[in-house]
């Protein structure tokens, strides 16, 4: 409106500056006096809240094109703007949104992943998002949605690889680490050795490379020739690289944490398309997994089947997980 209005003003010539014309004056002092105190704290923090949306859009827009251009909360008229845009990202976003009046960057955002999660691209690491959002709603005004925001440029992803805690709350991945391991049979839990009956084993007290050497050949026999041995068997080799991290698969292999200086991150314009890849080799071993840990929770004592036919081979009947 002040742009059309001073138009129009200097259209008149001179005599209209002068008050003569029919317009009326160019009073900025009327201006003024409809600014309102402010901080440019305040200020930096809305145009932070802009850039984030604006980066949200565009990752809606790359990843789920269908989901953007639909008639859905995405396509509400910025009727708030009545003048033409200030620059080309501006102009950007009210070509992207052509809305979003009242609309904020983290839902967007929540969009985006919930989107991933019905396309089963990955598994979503909600307890990160839980954490960060749960800081942002803690203190609002220093956290201001920082550690949230990271996640408009990484994945929020899940990875399934055991930390030592872990390996601990998994009996049968304990104990294939242990004996297939650089860790030695010597740190297996008292409570994991119960359950594999394994107390006072003799060979597993003169456990030693060529031991190890044994058990990984019978694997790769496994391997070789899955079709003579019942289906439980077969993934008994992915399983136990998996317990020993040498999958060489990410989503197995790797541990997220976003509070580690070490943590791996992935972003979403570089690395997605890999994880997706990754992320479907996963999903079987990961099945076969919990096969085995539903198994062994139904009887902990079963422990001791697999134990036995992980060192000295033979009957496979009792592995019917």
């Amino acid at each position: 409106m002040f742009r059309t209005q001073a138009r129009s003003v200097l259209a008149s010539g001179a005599n209209g500056l002068l008050g003569v014309s029919e317009h009326k004056f160019i009073k900025p002092e009327s201006l003024l006096r409809r600014l309102r105190p402010g901080r440019t704290v305040a200020v930096g923090t809305r145009l932070q809240s802009y850039q984030r949306l604006v980066n949200a859009l565009h990752l809606l827009q790359r990843l789920f094109p269908a989901v953007f251009g639909g008639e859905g909360r995405y396509h509400t008229p910025f009727r708030s703007l009545h003048r033409p845009p200030h620059s080309e990202q501006e102009a950007e976003m009210l070509a992207m949104a052509d809305g979003l009046l009242g609309v904020s960057w983290w839902e967007v955002l929540t969009t985006v992943i919930l989107q991933v999660q019905t396309e089963e691209w990955f598994d979503v690491n909600w307890a990160v998002l839980n954490d960060a959002f749960a800081q942002w709603v803690a203190d609002p005004v220093a956290n201001n949605g920082n550690h949230l925001a990271v996640y408009l440029h990484y994945l929020p992803i899940k990875l399934y690889g055991f930390t030592e805690q872990a390996e601990f709350d998994y009996p049968p991945i304990e104990l294939l680490h242990a004996l297939l391991s650089d860790c030695g049979a010597g740190t297996i839990s008292a409570r994991t050795l119960e359950q594999a009956d394994l107390y006072d084993n003799d060979d597993l007290a003169d456990w030693d490379e060529g031991d190890k050497e044994n058990m990984w050949a019978l694997l790769e026999s496994i391997e070789s020739d899955p079709g003579c041995w019942p289906e439980p068997v077969r993934v008994l080799p992915e399983i136990a690289r998996y317990s020993c991290h040498l999958t060489k698969n990410i989503i197995l292999d790797g541990h997220f944490d976003p509070y580690d200086a070490q943590n791996t991150w992935f972003k979403w314009d570089i690395h997605l398309d890999s994880i997706k890849v990754a992320y479907r080799r996963a999903k079987p071993v990961l099945q076969a997994f919990h096969r085995l840990m539903d198994w062994y929770q139904a009887d902990p004592s079963r422990l001791s089947h697999l134990a036995n036919f992980i060192i000295y081979g033979g009957n496979t009947d009792a592995l019917d997980w």
